[in-house]
């Protein structure tokens, strides 16, 4: 537990348990198993995530990111663009769940998660999940594809050119709703 106090990580830093009560976490490198609760996140190079991240502020990851278990990630955001999650570089999920609250921005390339969700969303590259549920506005600017359904409950932006894969697994004919 860290209060509200700041912690800086030169080095890559590695957290087997939790990680409560801190200011801003920031991290050249990540390899969090536990839960993470902080005001903000901010991990310039690689992170492995394997535990829950749930922060008042934004979170930010630069390098590439890996999914080592099912992850939460909830952010708020502060740079008024939409999105309190924020990835600069590719996703590789693992085979793992995703769930994004507070929007979350995607620059590169998400492969590899089974369930995806989030409440919003804007990609600016090609997501490839088991299956993709976005309950708030979507931006989407590259290919959505799935083995299982797609479903975008708010309004949906076409940013580039896409083409939707999807899966019906509901048997109403329809794999991206």
């Amino acid at each position: 537990a860290g209060g509200t106090n700041a912690m800086t990580i030169s080095g890559g830093g590695l957290f087997a348990g939790a990680v409560t009560g801190v200011g801003a976490l920031i991290a050249d490198t990540l390899d969090a198993d536990g839960i993470v609760t902080a005001a903000s996140v901010s991990v310039t190079g690689t992170a492995e995530l394997g535990g829950d991240v749930t922060t008042t502020g934004q979170q930010e990851y630069a390098g590439a990111v890996t999914l080592t278990e099912a992850v939460v990630l909830t952010g708020v955001d502060t740079d008024m663009n939409g999105a309190g999650v924020e990835f600069s570089s590719t996703v590789a999920g693992g085979g793992n769940d995703l769930e994004v609250s507070g929007g979350g921005l995607f620059a590169s390339a998400v492969s590899g998660v089974e369930a995806f969700t989030a409440d919003s969303l804007e990609t600016q590259s090609t997501l490839s999940a088991g299956s993709v549920s976005v309950t708030g506005a979507a931006r989407i600017g590259d290919d959505v594809t799935t083995t299982a359904q797609q479903e975008f409950g708010g309004a949906v932006t076409l940013t580039g050119n896409v083409q939707f894969t999807g899966v019906d697994t509901d048997a109403d004919g329809e794999g991206v709703e």
